[in-house]
């Protein structure tokens, strides 16, 4: 199991230029190759799976990490959290809670209309939103790697 510092460097250092001639690769504009970047540099330094621990991307959300506290307590560290795919859409169902809550709730109180334009918005925008979830499950997947190393284990004497 990598430290944090650990998971740092490997994510920019070795990763990140993988990262970025994927999305040339598969996504050759260069609005989706930055929103691509950005959303993978956020999932190493903020959207980690160790937000459910106090570990330094719950701590780089400075006054904001209270938002996250709950998480981490209900969380139990290296459950769902580092689980390929399910773990990001997890966080981001959490980050996104109030606002998902407030849209069914105005498709609950006003109709189905209220909420229409964040259906077209998503349709619009399906691609840009698709190569944000590419980062930050790319992002993640490194982070779940670099856990999978085992831990030197002491000779027996």
């Amino acid at each position: 199991m990598s430290d944090g510092k650990t998971h740092d460097r490997i994510g920019l250092q070795i990763a990140f230029p993988y990262s970025l001639a994927l999305l040339l690769l598969f996504f050759p504009r260069l609005q989706y190759v930055a929103l691509g970047l950005l959303a993978y540099l956020a999932s190493i330094y903020w959207i980690s799976p160790d937000l459910d621990t106090k570990s330094n991307p719950f701590n780089r959300w400075g006054i904001l990490k209270w938002y996250w506290e709950p998480y981490r307590r209900l969380v139990k560290h290296r459950s769902h959290s580092h689980v390929p795919i399910w773990g990001v859409i997890g966080q981001i169902a959490y980050l996104f809670a109030i606002p998902l809550l407030y849209a069914a709730f105005l498709a609950l109180t006003e109709g189905i209309t209220a909420i229409r334009p964040l259906g077209e918005f998503a349709i619009l925008h399906k691609t840009a939103i698709g190569v944000v979830f590419s980062g930050l499950f790319t992002g993640a997947g490194v982070h779940i790697v670099l856990d999978l190393k085992p831990k030197k284990r002491r000779k027996k004497r």
